[in-house]
């Protein structure tokens, strides 16, 4: 580790962006068994994303 790594701290918002990106991946990846949150949050959706064979149609 650099010593300036240790002066200067990573900025809040670097480690906002990495949290959002962690997020982003993982309601991607399992978004088959947040359904029910996905048809809570979008009740009005008749095609949700989760159920169609690929993200283009």
């Amino acid at each position: 580790m650099r010593v300036a790594t240790v002066k200067h701290p990573i900025p809040f918002r670097d480690w906002l962006l990495v949290a959002l990106s962690v997020l982003l991946v993982t309601l991607t990846l399992f978004m088959a068994r947040l359904e029910p949150l996905f048809q809570a949050l979008f009740p009005d959706v008749s095609n949700p994303v989760y159920r169609r064979e690929a993200f283009c149609s």
